[in-house]
């Protein structure tokens, strides 16, 4: 429990929302978390565009991107035939984030690696889309173009 507890801080120090992902995606319901969708999404949108590098719509876009078709695949097979694609998400974002300069910030590697750290079926990435897409939809007001 410690140990969940000093990764948790480590994770809110990175400007994660706090309670972000500690009960997972759903509610006791089943259903998905409506912060994920409302107050987090915007939250984290917010904090990437604030951030140093800042986010830009494109690259916030490259990386949507790349799970919807993700999803597609997904409903043309099943969750194991993607999931190495999808674990592949940490490095493209560890690449962007470290690179000289950075092309994202430090912040966005952090919200991939906790996301994927969390989906283990097609229920769990279900729910993932659903929240990178209300980011998406959030990050108009709050990201730069280029």
């Amino acid at each position: 429990m410690k140990k969940e507890i000093e990764a948790y801080k480590k994770v809110s120090d990175l400007g994660l929302p706090n309670g972000y992902l500690v009960s997972g995606y759903f509610d006791q319901k089943g259903n998905v978390n409506e912060n994920f969708i409302t107050f987090w999404a915007e939250d984290i949108a917010k904090k990437l565009g604030q951030s140093s590098p800042d986010m830009k719509k494109h690259q916030l876009r490259k990386f949507f991107n790349h799970v919807k078709s993700l999803e597609r695949r997904l409903y043309l097979s099943d969750f194991e035939k993607i999931n190495k694609d999808l674990k592949m998400l940490l490095s493209y974002a560890t690449s962007a984030a470290f690179a000289s300069p950075p092309k994202i910030p430090r912040l966005f590697e952090e919200f991939i690696k906790r996301n994927l750290a969390s989906i283990k079926d097609s229920k769990t990435f279900l729910a993932f889309v659903q929240h990178f897409e209300a980011i998406v939809g959030f990050s108009e007001k709050y990201l730069k173009k280029n």
